[in-house]
């Protein structure tokens, strides 16, 4: 990640990191037999598949949403398909959507519009500037090696895209999978380099060992069309129909996005049902978690963002459950990472620094000001409902904080799940709002049906108080 990036300046370089690890880490015997059964088994229930690293979350969190709520993005080729992309295809069933690969067995993953070729030989499906947009995630350095035929891929994705259509190039670092020619590419030259709003640049570099990196693409615009299209720097402008907060999910995503409380039959059965799967995978090694919008967001955006800024050392996670059990691998590598849940049996799936305490006995476990980072997602509306416990509990998490320390607070905003609204709260006014940089706001609203919310707050300096009193 550059540190133009991090700062939240907008960057539009695309070069190669100095620095590679030599080979791709690989996955252990017994967790690729674990993925492979827990596969079978979701197919047998007529449940899509996903692969669960960063990589692929930047994908199916941030990337792909982003074209799928764009209108004007209609017409789009996905390019490489395997068990764990089949899902997408439900996702893009309101476009006109294609979808190639060379390998003939791969067609039963792709859609009724599969094409079994090379990318190279796109230009024998698809006719001059037809296509928005080419997502081609995993196929430079896995198959498409050949300098000839990267050269005839990139250019025939030129020449297929409309002007202002966007290409999306997915390759990991790693030695033996870099793609040797494509930096060389002669045909990348007639893209232009295309900040990607959501991530506000064209050169993103994932957090993985094989540093798996997204490059962004334009096909220039011509002087006439830029002039048609409103926004920054050729981008369309968000409407309010395309807004995160207005997005209705289809099908698929109206049952993963439900809050699953125990008030009819069917929900308790999927409820058990993914109990059940988790506790199947954590016997044989492998985490578990939820697979909707709001904890994409805090698993994809929020979490790697403080992972990668040491200022954040002492950090307190609340509420636990089988599906945050994995967090503990992720932050207990790099930092004093510790759970807290008021539930004695939870502890199964906290930290190895575990508190059974509710949030408003937290200064009974932890001095002033020692605390760098409090995430509390899911717990006000779903047990701290009371308004003195509430009070007290975010009182608790002032006073445990340093100064400029951060609070997270992730709540769903609709009737049953939220009995105080926000404003009402005075444990809050010591605290001020945060921009976080990855999102550019203190709140954000996801696009779930219980409009689930990220609030951020920091902690004033005493100097900001002294000056506000004066």
């Amino acid at each position: 990640m550059s540190d133009t990036f991090k700062s939240g300046a907008p960057d539009s370089r695309v070069a190669l990191p100095e620095a590679m690890p030599e080979k791709m880490p690989q996955r252990r015997l017994t967790s690729r037999l674990a993925g492979r059964i827990l596969r079978d088994a979701r197919r047998a229930l007529g449940l899509p598949s996903f692969l669960r690293n960063e990589d692929r979350r930047v994908l199916e969190q941030i990337v792909l949403p982003h074209f799928i709520r764009d209108r004007e993005c209609k017409d789009i080729l996905f390019v490489g398909c395997d068990w764990y992309t089949q899902g997408y295809n439900t996702w893009f069933e309101e476009k006109n959507y294609w979808t190639i690969d060379v390998d003939p067995a791969m067609q039963k993953f792709g859609v009724k519009q599969h094409i079994v070729d090379g990318l190279q030989n796109i230009s024998r499906y698809f006719q001059r500037e037809t296509l928005d947009l080419i997502v081609c995630n995993g196929v430079f350095g896995w198959g498409l090696d050949d300098a000839t035929a990267v050269e005839q891929a990139v250019r025939g994705c030129h020449e297929a895209l409309r002007p202002g259509g966007i290409l999306i190039i997915g390759v990991d670092g790693v030695q033996e999978r870099r793609p040797h020619a494509l930096e060389k590419s002669a045909a990348l030259l007639a893209f232009e380099p295309y900040v990607f709003p959501p991530l506000r640049t064209s050169d993103y570099q994932t957090e993985t060992p094989y540093r798996h990196r997204f490059l962004f693409y334009r096909k220039p615009l011509s002087a006439a069309d830029a002039r048609k299209i409103p926004g920054i720097d050729g981008m369309r402008a968000p409407t309010q129909e395309t807004s995160l907060e207005n997005l209705k999910p289809g099908p698929r995503g109206w049952w993963r996005n439900q809050d699953w409380r125990l008030s009819e039959t069917g929900e308790a059965i999927h409820r058990v049902r993914q109990l059940l799967l988790a506790e199947l995978k954590y016997f044989v090694g492998v985490d578990s978690y939820l697979d909707n919008e709001d904890r994409r967001i805090l698993e994809e955006v929020i979490f790697p963002h403080f992972l990668r800024d040491d200022a954040y050392k002492n950090i307190l996670f609340v509420g636990c459950s089988w599906c945050t059990r994995g967090y503990s691998k992720r932050f207990e590598a790099r930092k004093n990472y510790v759970t807290i849940d008021s539930s004695p049996w939870k502890r199964r799936y906290g930290a190895k620094r575990h508190v059974v305490a509710p949030l408003q006995h937290l200064g009974r476990h932890f001095q002033a000001q020692t605390l760098d980072l409090v995430i509390c997602n899911g717990v006000y509306g779903w047990g701290l409902n009371d308004r003195a416990e509430i009070e007290a509990a975010f009182t608790a998490c002032r006073e445990s904080l340093r100064e400029n320390g951060i609070l997270i607070l992730g709540w769903a905003d609709c009737e049953r799940l939220n009995p105080y609204p926000l404003s009402t709260w005075e444990c809050l006014r010591g605290f001020r709002p945060f921009v976080f940089p990855p999102l550019g706001t203190s709140e954000f609203v996801t696009a779930t049906p219980h409009r689930h919310t990220y609030n951020f707050y920091r902690r004033p300096r005493a100097a900001e108080l002294v000056r506000e009193i004066g």
